[in-house]
């Protein structure tokens, strides 16, 4: 009885909720996951949308922390894959919570979202943002991780961190070699190289971009570094080609 109670409170509430509102549904609905998960989704999905009817200047910090622990908690599940409720994933949940997150703009959140990556584009332009203080974090995954969408994504952080010069020549030296490294072999697939090559050409290093020129024009060269599909090669190829102009 309590239950249905409570997500009739849930569902029944106005356009804008309160801070602390959210805050207790989201502990609500955890304390509820392990009987009931598919209503504890729907008070999750329902709290998370509604912080957007908040102005980031006007949340409070136990909203951002509430919503930053949710993120982790999520992450960490979605290792694992999970079931749809309510006609929605929960990898779109996950999306929607990354943003929430993202919004808050404090250093607290980085390892949160250099776990996120490879999920799109707002956690990579959110780490990129930070620049030095998320580095040695996105480098570090850049440099050890051999999931595809997760290595082509520190990657492409990488490269939008030079882009808005948010790091300094010594980082930029340490991405030189990782560049070189990560043109050196296919680690990944067409994803993760086509990446490199675009890092390669924004460090502005002559040699790289002669690496990626003559991977680019030569296809025995992509096979040799274990790029061997035809198709993979020419999306490669175009990719390059595009980062090179």
């Amino acid at each position: 009885m309590m239950i249905l109670l409570a997500l009739l409170v849930v569902l029944s509430q106005p356009q804008q909720v309160s801070s602390e509102a959210i805050v207790n549904n989201l502990i609500f609905a955890q304390s509820i996951e392990q009987k009931e998960p598919k209503l504890a989704f729907t008070i999750r999905n329902k709290a998370v949308r509604s912080a957007f009817d908040i102005s980031t200047g006007q949340r409070t910090e136990a909203l951002n922390k509430a919503l930053l622990a949710e993120l982790v908690r999520t992450t960490a599940q979605m290792k694992f894959g999970r079931r749809q409720f309510q006609g929605e994933s929960e990898g779109e949940y996950h999306l929607t919570l990354i943003s929430a997150v993202a919004d808050w703009k404090n250093p607290l959140i980085i390892p949160a979202l250099v776990d996120c990556l490879g999920t799109g584009g707002t956690a990579m332009h959110t780490l990129a943002n930070f620049g030095e203080s998320a580095f040695i974090q996105v480098h570090t995954v850049a440099t050890k991780s051999s999931e595809f969408n997760v290595l082509q994504g520190a990657l492409l952080t990488l490269d939008l961190m030079i882009e808005k010069s948010t790091i300094n020549q010594y980082h930029r030296t340490q991405l030189e070699e990782l560049a070189w490294l990560r043109l050196s072999k296919s680690s990944g697939g067409v994803g993760p190289l086509s990446a490199a090559a675009r890092l390669a050409v924004s460090t502005g290093n002559p040699l790289l971009r002669a690496r990626v020129v003559e991977l680019s024009n030569n296809p025995q060269k992509l096979d040799e570094i274990g790029l061997r599909d035809k198709t993979e090669q020419r999306l490669f190829q175009n990719i390059a080609n595009d980062a090179l102009k």
